[in-house]
């Protein structure tokens, strides 16, 4: 599904569906689109998808949308994380904190999908210990000129801090070690 020919803070249609409403909407066009590897090389593989595309109309091509979760338990233990994105025009942005002491370490998959956030294996807790991690983004992008030109730009920030001790015992039972 896309607005404006554009993913819209993800490829996930209940995201869109959710948070537009029925006035915003202008047209709705429906189409069959190529594969993406068609589209990037530019050879026809045969695949296409169904896509919808909605226009918004333009005095209604704006808005906030977001989420916020929080949770704490026994031993201090805590876990937090909001969300927030943000239209208007050919701009968006988007913005994310979280704070957790129990193993968490960032935004979920689909909550990074949903802000356009495409890091795989950013965070280095290897799963040992007691873990104290902040993280935070922003994501920006603008088109103009006709969609020509455009810019857009991500900022990241991991805190990680890793209480713990491990133990290792060998023992060899060969006479020459």
């Amino acid at each position: 599904m896309l607005v404006d020919g554009e993913e819209f803070f993800s490829d996930d249609p209940t995201l869109v569906t959710r948070n537009l409403r029925a006035d915003m909407i202008d047209k709705v066009q429906v189409f069959d689109k190529k594969s993406d590897a068609a589209a990037f090389t530019g050879i026809e593989d045969g695949v296409r998808d169904k896509t919808i595309n909605l226009k918004i109309k333009e005095d209604k091509n704006h808005g906030l949308f977001g989420k916020a979760e929080a949770g704490a338990g026994t031993n201090g233990r805590y876990n937090a994380q909001g969300v927030a994105n943000l239209f208007k025009g050919k701009r968006r942005m988007s913005a994310y904190g979280t704070v957790s002491n129990i193993g968490r370490t960032g935004l979920g998959s689909a909550d990074k999908e949903k802000i356009g956030d495409d890091d795989q294996g950013g965070e280095n807790y290897s799963g040992k210990g007691l873990p104290k991690a902040i993280s935070g983004g922003i994501h920006y992008d603008k088109k103009w000129n006709t969609d020509k030109e455009s810019i857009n730009g991500n900022y990241k920030l991991n805190l990680l801090d890793v209480e713990g001790e491990e133990v290792t015992n060998s023992q060899n039972n060969l006479p020459t070690d």
